[in-house]
């Protein structure tokens, strides 16, 4: 439950963040008559993730060689993710409003179908990492920690993102994005090693013993004994993390004052 927790909580802050980014530049400009647009190119977008998500969710549960490959997938996806959020999370919302100028600056109707299209493969790029992610975890968890971890993982994500809107610059989210980089990181490590394990039950790894290696990477797996502590370490140390942040920045501000 905590992983999909994690997934959804990280992913949907991002998500939300881009939403409000644009409709708050959008109301800047004067440019209400553009929000319809938005509003449908976010539905749009979590539909086709939710799609997505089925149809991987399905194919992940055909056979352990499937499985392999979503989760390596996921993992490719974790570690370009990160990549990206270490270069450009302090960045996003100026890129975002960049990106949202240029496009508002042409005609309406030219306007229109760049924004739907900015909106939807912002959110979709989201939303395809995010049902990766979760149909990967989903192939060792029952139906109800799913939900449950989902469920809450996007209140949380809207809950932050609704303090952000109200309180702006109070939210430290170069702090969100920095632990978010530390659990993806640890999170690509689990996951990879979860690939190896399926892909040996599928026998397919070449020059290798899979049975050795399938045996091997067993207790690592979601549901093996180490593995169900590496979950929790996955969640703590990014927490940590932000604690200590936290701790250091109001020492500052304590010498400081």
């Amino acid at each position: 439950m905590i992983d999909f927790f994690m997934v959804l909580f990280r992913e949907g802050v991002e998500s939300f963040l881009i939403v409000a980014i644009a409709i708050a530049f959008i109301k800047q400009l004067k440019q209400e008559q553009l929000l319809p647009t938005v509003y449908g190119a976010i539905a749009s977008a979590l539909l086709f993730s939710i799609g997505l998500g089925i149809v991987l969710a399905y194919v992940g549960a055909l056979s352990p060689l499937w499985e392999g490959a979503l989760a390596f997938l996921a993992a490719i996806l974790i570690l370009s993710c990160t990549i990206q959020m270490i270069r450009l999370g302090p960045k996003m919302g100026a890129m975002i409003r960049q990106q949202l100028s240029d496009i508002t600056n042409r005609n309406e109707n030219l306007s229109r179908v760049g924004l739907f299209a900015f909106i939807f493969l912002m959110i979709s790029r989201e939303g395809i990492e995010s049902t990766t992610l979760v149909a990967s975890i989903a192939q060792q968890n029952n139906t109800e920690a799913m939900l449950v971890g989902c469920a809450l993982g996007i209140v949380a994500a809207t809950i932050l993102s609704l303090l952000w809107v109200r309180y702006g610059k109070q939210i430290n989210l170069s702090l969100f994005f920095n632990a978010s980089a530390i659990f993806m990181s640890l999170f690509f490590v689990q996951l990879l090693v979860y690939s190896i394990h399926e892909f040996s039950e599928a026998n397919v790894l070449p020059l290798v013993d899979n049975v050795r290696i399938h045996l091997l990477t067993e207790p690592y797996g979601p549901e093996g004994e180490i593995g169900t502590w590496i979950s929790y370490i996955i969640v703590v140390i990014p927490m940590l993390y932000v604690v200590v942040q936290m701790l250091k920045n109001s020492g500052s501000r304590s010498v400081s004052a």
